[in-house]
């Protein structure tokens, strides 16, 4: 309980006399400084989140490039061995039908001196028959 005739007094520090005439106008200075001061921190913040976000987005569009990049290069690169296999193909294609033309060819000329030295056996023993049965 506050001393007797003291009610309507404020308390004062020890060592300071009186009160404070500019206190009041220096507190509503600091708070404004304060929020001021809070405000220019929050723009800080809020402009390098921004800037965070630009550049996760450049980031995230080179690697969808990069990547489109890659699976160019590695299409092309799966296509090759059969472009490569195709073009040999049609390379030798001729070769093989010339090829498949001459062994062809020489299966006929075998398959017909067969048959040629087959008549001649036959002619010729059917000649050795023949002079047997003059002979008898």
């Amino acid at each position: 309980m506050a001393a007797p005739g003291t009610a309507g007094l404020q308390k004062t520090l020890p060592g300071l006399f009186g009160e404070d005439p500019g206190s009041g106008c220096r507190g509503r200075r600091s708070r404004s400084e304060t929020d001021e001061h809070y405000n220019q921190s929050r723009i800080s913040v809020d402009s390098k989140a921004l800037q965070l976000q630009e550049v996760e987005q450049a980031t995230r569009k080179a690697l969808a490039h990069a990547d489109k990049d890659f699976n160019l290069a590695k299409a092309a690169e799966n296509r090759e061995p059969h472009r490569r296999a195709r073009k040999k193909t049609e390379k030798d294609k001729p070769q093989a039908d010339v090829l498949m033309l001459l062994q062809a060819d020489r299966e006929l000329e075998a398959s017909q001196n067969t048959a040629l030295q087959a008549f001649r056996q036959r002619i010729h023993f059917n000649l050795h028959q023949v002079e047997e049965k003059r002979r008898t």
